[in-house]
């Protein structure tokens, strides 16, 4: 028995022949990705035996079509450890068939065996990749030179496997969906088939099942046909989960100041870039003033109380009035820092919790500092999540205050919630490295801040914002370890700040794609776009000890004419579709491409 499965992107044939077995082959008339080999759909292992495909027997198959889905439906039974299997494959008809897989063991509970599930189909998809293809594992879409994966990952975001022709147009993503992080709990092991990094953990997989008596899902796979290769798969990760997003924060116009913020400032009181210690006073105007050696600091963030908070039994609120000259002080520093069109965030720290301490009692301090000192919002210390009653706290204060976490929000309600977060990481080297949540949310404004960064690493800071087209966060005095830019690392930030505010379009719009194909190895690239304009701008980064010449990628998005170098080697050249040149080894570069007519 065969089934074929198609729509106007994707075509698969069941076969039912000794086994339960799964072709795929692009559609008529399209660059074939994968060659036409029926491959086992699926196997179980136990501690006592192993069970193929063929050992269920076909119990029926049910069809059923309406004007937008068609839905193919295989019952199966095997007899011999009493296993039930029900196999649907969901068409929409258009581009992805859901492939749903659903088990149950009719043993008695003390009779049941724990199964271990393999997809051989899902296996050897990427052995098929035309020569010169490409392959993006989930949690892996781009390796460094030790294999680890480039991409900073979030726990909200699950990426899917790619398979991409030469010229990055027809291929095809398998998504694996799931309602659930709880990987333990959950029956639905999708949860360790994102994870895969891979092709040897693609190759090996096999996930721990605990069936019970009632049929429930396993395992689903989301087969999406692709015409634009990685782009698109990206762009549907990015429209799938944003559209389960509240985006209402985000589009407020009184919050959108901050996505227009570059450089951020992290003042610790006490440091003398900030202290007048001869006077004994906060010098908010000498900071700024020496901030224009940057080409100038958006927002600061005044930090008082830490480390000093626990020394005593002041909490974080005494310490706001225990500062120079108390909350007027503040609003002194507030208003320096707004006469210079500089913004101020006042800190806020979950941990410092004292009996007196409660919900209601921190609400009204936020509001109350935000009306008497006219703080542009709040940097929440050590916080990946904020109640809404934060932001219900805000309004009612100052509608345009930001709420900023130090970690990205872990949670979509937080996520929704706070519309910016540090892009904060420890690792040294830190590239080639891009953020996932950057690409996917470019409207979530998250700075790049690596701390103990010194000396030399601090270039390779500023080469990973320019690579991802960030802001930065200049922290120097960490709390009395003074780790300071140089001067020539200064003027580099301040002609990035330059580029970056006269391109911010492209770098705060939607459609971002990291790690663009490239054609060098150790060569990594991300695309932004300015769709209204027609034109993009591509970011190279050499992670190799010599410089890389000739075709550095294709064009593929426009027509394009004009190409301009923004930062970097200038001899990049537009020829047909190719971008041709050299990129410097451990070097960054940014180029221009328009479709203005030359």
């Amino acid at each position: 028995m065969k089934y074929q499965i198609k729509n106007s992107k994707t075509s698969l044939e069941l076969v039912l022949e000794n086994g339960i077995f799964l072709r795929y082959a692009s559609p008529p008339g399209r660059h074939p990705v994968l060659c036409e080999k029926d491959t086992e759909l699926f196997s179980l292992s136990s501690t006592a035996q192993i069970l193929s495909s063929d050992r269920f027997d076909i119990i029926g198959v049910h069809t059923d079509q309406d004007e937008t889905e068609e839905l193919l439906t295989v019952e199966a039974y095997c007899f011999d450890a009493r296993l039930r299997l029900r196999l649907c494959f969901l068409n929409n008809l258009v581009d992805t068939i859901y492939i749903i897989f659903q088990m149950a063991d009719d043993n008695a509970p003390d009779m049941r065996d724990n199964y271990y599930f393999h997809s051989p189909f899902l296996a050897s998809l990427t052995q098929y990749a035309p020569q010169g293809g490409k392959i993006y594992y989930p949690a892996n879409p781009a390796a460094k030179k030790d294999g680890t994966s480039a991409m900073q990952l979030h726990p909200l975001i699950h990426l899917p496997l790619v398979v991409t022709d030469e010229d990055d147009g027809a291929g095809f993503a398998v998504s694996f969906p799931t309602l659930s992080s709880l990987e333990v709990a959950v029956q639905n092991r999708n949860v360790d088939l994102w994870k895969i990094s891979s092709k040897e953990e693609l190759q090996n997989h096999s996930s721990l099942l605990r069936l019970t008596d009632c049929l429930s899902d396993i395992a689903e796979f989301q087969f999406c046909g692709l015409e634009r290769g990685w782009r698109e798969a990206f762009a549907r990760v990015r429209h799938n989960f944003c559209r389960e997003l509240d985006m209402r924060e985000y589009e407020r116009p009184e919050l959108k100041w901050f996505s227009d913020t570059f450089l951020h400032h992290f003042t610790f009181l006490y440091s003398k870039e900030a202290y007048d210690y001869e006077n004994g006073r906060p010098d908010i105007g000498r900071l700024l003033k020496d901030g224009e050696e940057f080409g100038g600091y958006d927002t600061l963030t005044l930090w008082h109380q830490y480390p000093r908070l626990g020394v005593d039994s002041r909490s974080q609120w005494d310490f706001f009035r225990d500062f120079p000259g108390s909350i007027p002080g503040i609003a002194d520093a507030v208003r320096t820092a707004h006469e210079h069109d500089v913004k101020v965030l006042l800190p806020y720290k979950p941990w410092d919790i004292g009996t007196s301490q409660s919900m209601d009692s921190v609400l009204k301090e936020i509001t109350s500092l935000l009306k008497d000192t006219d703080a542009d919002g709040f940097f929440l210390d050590t916080m990946d999540q904020a109640p809404g009653k934060f932001r219900r706290a805000a309004d009612a204060a100052k509608p345009e205050a930001v709420f900023c976490s130090e970690l990205h929000p872990a949670d979509k309600d937080s996520l929704s919630l706070l519309t910016a977060s540090w892009d904060q990481f420890w690792n040294m080297p830190c590239m080639p490295e891009a953020d996932l949540l950057r690409f996917i949310l470019p409207s979530h404004t998250a700075p790049q801040i690596s701390r103990w960064q010194n000396g030399s690493d601090k270039d390779t800071l500023i080469n990973r914002a320019v690579f991802s087209g960030t802001g930065l966060v200049i922290w120097q005095d960490v709390f009395g370890s003074w780790l300071p830019y140089s001067a020539a690392q200064k003027e580099k930030i301040r002609r990035y700040k330059t580029l970056w505010t006269r391109h911010k379009s492209f770098f705060t719009d939607a459609d971002a794609v990291p790690f663009y194909p490239v054609k060098k190895n150790n060569l990594y690239c991300n695309r932004f776009m300015d769709q209204l304009n027609k034109a993009c701008i591509y970011t190279f980064y050499n992670d190799s000890d010599t410089d890389l010449s000739g075709i550095l990628a294709i064009h593929r998005d426009f027509q394009a004419h004009i190409c301009e170098c923004l930062w970097g080697a200038p001899h990049i050249r537009l020829e047909g579709r190719e971008l041709t040149g050299t990129v410097p080894a451990g070097e960054v570069i940014m180029i221009k491409v328009s479709g203005n007519t030359p």
